[in-house]
C-alpha cells in the first residue's frame, strides 16, 4: 500500500487536535477517492469520534489553547491504548513500539494515523509525521504525486487555518466556502489547482459505483508500472 508520511509541521497541541477534528470531517470524501477495498480494509480503518468540541471559539481565544491541551492529552491517552503511562510522552517511543503490538485494532491502523505524530518512533529528535495509510498500493508517478500533493494540502491546512475548521468552511478571499478537499486545494494551491482537482474529481467518479472494473483497471495500471520499471532498471544492467 501507499503510506505516506508527512512532516514539516508544527506538531503542536492544537495542530494535533485540528488535525484529527479535519480527519474526522473529511474521512466520507478521502474514502470515495480510493477503491472499494481500501474503504474496508483493517489497515485502513475510520477514525474514532473523540468528541471534541470547541463551541464556535476563536483560535486565538485563550479557552481555545486551553481547550486543545486537554483534547490533546486525550488523544494522547487513547492512541495509548491500554498502556497509560506516564514515562511516555512525545519524546519516547509508543509503548507498544512503532507498530503498536501489529494490534489492527490500534488506532495506528487508522487511515490517518497519529502515533508518529504524537510519539518519537523514529528515534530521532523532532522527526514526528502525519501517516496517510489509505491509498492503495501503486508505482504510478501521477497518483503518487498528487496523493502525495493532496496529504502535504491537508497538513498545511490544518497547521495554517485553525479558524476555517472551526468555522467547518474555508476562506478564500474573505469568502466562506464549504469544507472540502476540493476547497482545501483551491486554498494552498491557488496557482495549480484546476488539474489536482480535476483528477480527484475523477477518482471520485470512477470509484462511485459498487463495479469492480475500476479497482481492476486500478490495479492493471500498477502491474504496468511496475513492468516498466523493471524494463528500466534491465536497461541499467
Amino acid at each position: 500500500m501507499l503510506h505516506t508520511h508527512i512532516g514539516g509541521a508544527s506538531f503542536s497541541d492544537s495542530f494535533l487536535v485540528m488535525s484529527y477534528i479535519l480527519g474526522l470531517k473529511l474521512e466520507k470524501e478521502f474514502f470515495e477517492l480510493v477503491p472499494p477495498s481500501r474503504r474496508g480494509s483493517r489497515y485502513c480503518s475510520s477514525l474514532k469520534d473523540l468528541n471534541f468540541n470547541f463551541d464556535n471559539l476563536k483560535s486565538d481565544n485563550e479557552d481555545f489553547r486551553t481547550r486543545c491541551k486537554n483534547y490533546y492529552n486525550e488523544l494522547f491517552k487513547y492512541l495509548c491504548g491500554r498502556y497509560p503511562d506516564t514515562s511516555y510522552n512525545r519524546f519516547t517511543n509508543h509503548p507498544q513500539g512503532r507498530t503498536c503490538g501489529y494490534n489492527h485494532s490500534s488506532p495506528r491502523y487508522n487511515w490517518l494515523n497519529f502515533v508518529p505524530a504524537v510519539f518519537d518512533t523514529k528515534g530521532v529528535k523532532n522527526s514526528w509525521t502525519l501517516e496517510f495509510r489509505l491509498h492503495s498500493g501503486t508505482s504510478n508517478f501521477m497518483k503518487i504525486k498528487n496523493w502525495i500533493k493532496l496529504c502535504m494540502a491537508f497538513v498545511k491546512f490544518a497547521d495554517e487555518f485553525p479558524e476555517d475548521i472551526l468555522n467547518n468552511c474555508v476562506i478564500i478571499n474573505s469568502k466562506k466556502l464549504p469544507l472540502n478537499i476540493n476547497n482545501i486545494i483551491k486554498k494552498i494551491y491557488p496557482k495549480t489547482e484546476n488539474k489536482l482537482i480535476a483528477y480527484f474529481d475523477d477518482r471520485k467518479s470512477k470509484f462511485s459505483g459498487s463495479s469492480g472494473d475500476y479497482e481492476n483497471l486500478e490495479y492493471s495500471e500498477n502491474i504496468k508500472g511496475v513492468e516498466e520499471f523493471n524494463n528500466v532498471l534491465d536497461a541499467l544492467n
